[in-house]
């Protein structure tokens, strides 16, 4: 018995990724699991966390090794699983308890045939958002994925009848960016010059509206921070980067190839704004994840801000603070005296 008891204590006690929901990660030792709690040796501390909190396919690499070895703890692991959306392992734990009791067997596949719902419940609303957003390919994926994997579901019609309404769009557009292809060759064969400078024109005016949409993703990604959702903070920060890149791309195109006056006075006040706001969705960025303490990635979002603009003095400071951070880090726990 003491045997036993020491090599799960040896299988337990060893360095672990464990990752939460709210995209935090952690590094220590395990020193123990159970359905509700885990216990990790960190660098300075011990301390429990509700297996809640942390991401449902995380939870199930930990703890799959140490269920119990009865019907009854797999099907709760797996209606946890399943409520947690994490489905494939989900369906393992349904027929693992069908292993430990035969009898169980309806009752498993009415719940296994409840995953499958979700599931093509889940890829179909996603399939109808991605339509929704014309993301037409994405949406014929996902449908595409539920006649597959789920053909018995209540959303294998549905989906059929979304594939044939996003194949009708993408011909639609298809033949819609056709006419334009032909509207523009036809201008183009007009004249060349003014083509060019409407092409610049639209460009100057796609630019401005990237500006703007970044900063509105901006602002969405600090109240996203503000009420602590990080992963959707993130998002939005990193769309906002997006945008506000494109946007400088786009003015750097006007700016060396427009004659026209107006253009180019534009291109030169916007692009020093789209810096500044692109300086500013970097900082934002690092400084949320330096409070997450994930340096890494925030040093990545930081050095992005100093390539722009070497003397920025938030991405400056903040780094500063983060390398004070990794020498305390890096420094061993003192030695109480004696």
């Amino acid at each position: 018995m003491r045997i036993a008891i020491l090599l799960l204590v040896a299988a337990l006690a060893h360095a672990d990724s464990v990752e939460f929901k709210n995209g935090v990660r952690i590094t220590g030792e395990i020193l123990g699991i159970t359905r509700d709690k885990v216990t990790i040796q960190m660098e300075e501390a011990t301390a429990a966390f509700d297996t809640r909190d942390l991401d449902p396919y995380c939870f199930y690499r930990l703890y799959a090794p140490f269920i119990p070895q009865d019907a009854q703890a797999h099907l709760e692991l797996a209606g946890y699983l399943a409520m947690e959306k994490a489905y494939e392992p989900a369906r393992k734990e349904y027929l693992k308890a069908v292993i430990f009791d035969e009898q169980l067997a309806a009752e498993v596949d009415a719940r296994l045939k409840e995953v499958n719902d979700a599931e093509a419940k889940g890829l179909f609303e996603d399939g109808a958002a991605a339509a929704e957003a014309e993301r037409f390919e994405e949406a014929l994926a996902r449908f595409q994925q539920v006649l597959q994997r789920f053909p018995d579901s209540p959303f294998a019609e549905e989906s059929k009848k979304a594939m044939s309404a996003a194949a009708d769009a993408i011909q639609k557009k298809n033949a819609e960016k056709q006419a334009l292809l032909a509207q523009l060759a036809a201008k183009q064969a007009q004249d060349k010059n003014m083509q060019g400078e409407a092409l610049l024109k639209a460009k100057a005016d796609a630019a401005a509206k990237g500006l703007e949409d970044g900063k509105k993703l901006n602002a969405d990604g600090l109240e996203q921070e503000g009420k602590g959702k990080l992963t959707r903070a993130d998002r939005a920060y990193q769309a906002a980067a997006t945008r506000l890149v494109e946007a400088k791309t786009l003015f750097l195109e006007v700016q060396s190839g427009s004659k026209d006056d107006a253009l180019l006075a534009q291109a030169k006040e916007k692009l020093p704004e789209v810096d500044k706001w692109l300086i500013g969705v970097y900082d934002n960025l690092g400084h949320m994840w330096a409070t997450q303490q994930n340096f890494r990635e925030a040093q990545l979002w930081l050095n992005r801000a100093l390539a722009i603009d070497p003397t920025d003095k938030v991405a400056t400071e903040l780094k500063l603070r983060i390398a004070e951070e990794l020498i305390k880090l890096q420094q061993p726990p003192r030695q109480p005296p004696r």
